[in-house]
């Protein structure tokens, strides 16, 4: 607890019989007055350059934490046990739910993860505390930007339990590019009651069995899906369920990576004919994150400028 201005930096880490790194704690021997005060949260916390892989529980789990950039790190063999902590099969969790009321501002930009059960879930957390706070700097905010996600049952994922009831609370997936995953993308929030979004834009989903399922809206919730690229060789590419907002999405067009196959596995666009290429226009979170901090994060996955006017490329990659 209390934990200001933390940062782990190009480390490898390994073959923990827990996470790699888990930031901030559970809520479970706090009192009420801790329990309602935001202030005893980790806050202001940087993971970058890491290289994540083989623990027994996940590489990353953020709980009960606040401004939290995880950036740049890669991920990779992450399956369930069968027993214990890693029977939930996650590389990255941005936001756990059930351990604590609090959090708020989670970033993963630029992470490559692969070889995993599931890539990145968020699943907010757990409601507005004893206090039943609305506080909107409090609210769960995760957004995952120009990741790169292959070789995964799930790439993202949006799973609140039915006692994550607190609305408001919001997550977006945001140019990131996911490839060779059962599921590409799957958005479920199952909250009886409460109403939270998620915001899918300017994603390549690419061979992927499921493309982007979008289930368990209670009618409440705002799911906005628009200019993704969803492409696989078999066809049948398909955005499942109701999305609140389904515009600019391209279905059945070839992404044209330059070299997709393992082991090169390299996703940036190899032609202007891309459909991704100049496909969607600046995300708002961009200029969240450079109001917060002061830091222009307009970058590909490969740290290359997005263009600061005009239309963006999809995907994790700006072509040049």
């Amino acid at each position: 607890w209390l934990v200001r201005w933390a940062w782990f930096l190009d480390c490898e880490l390994t073959r923990s019989q827990a996470d790699g790194v888990q930031v901030g704690n559970s809520d479970e021997n706090m009192d009420v007055a801790e329990l309602n005060n935001a202030d005893y949260r980790s806050h202001y916390i940087y993971i970058a350059g890491n290289m994540f892989y083989q623990h027994f529980e996940n590489a990353i789990d953020c709980k009960n934490s606040f401004h939290v950039t995880i950036s740049q790190n890669t991920m990779n063999d992450y399956h369930a046990t069968g027993t214990g902590g890693n029977a939930n099969n996650t590389a990255f969790i941005l936001s756990q739910d059930g351990e604590g009321p609090h959090s708020a501002f989670h970033w993963a930009l630029a992470n490559e993860i692969w070889d995993a059960g599931l890539g990145i879930r968020c699943s907010g957390n757990n409601g507005a505390g004893v206090g039943g706070s609305t506080d909107p700097t409090i609210m769960d905010r995760d957004y995952c930007i120009a990741n790169v996600i292959r070789d995964c049952t799930t790439g993202l994922s949006v799973s609140h339990g039915a006692y994550s009831g607190r609305s408001g609370q919001e997550h977006h997936f945001i140019n990131n590019t996911v490839v060779r995953c059962t599921t590409g993308i799957s958005i479920n929030l199952f909250q009886p009651g409460a109403t939270s979004n998620v915001y899918c834009d300017g994603n390549i989903v690419s061979e992927c069995t499921t493309d982007i399922d979008v289930t368990g809206n209670n009618g409440l919730n705002l799911y906005v899906v628009t200019d993704n690229i969803i492409h696989k060789a078999g066809g049948g590419e398909a955005i499942g369920g109701s999305p609140t907002t389904n515009t600019g999405n391209v279905l059945g067009s070839d992404p044209l990576f330059t070299n997709p196959a393992d082991p090169t596995n390299d996703f940036t666009l190899s032609s202007d004919s891309s459909p991704a290429h100049e496909a969607t226009d600046e995300n708002s979170a961009y200029g969240i994150y450079l109001t917060q901090y002061g830091i222009d994060i307009r970058k590909d996955f490969a740290g290359n400028a997005r263009p600061t006017s005009g239309a963006w490329d999809s995907g994790a990659y700006q072509r040049a």
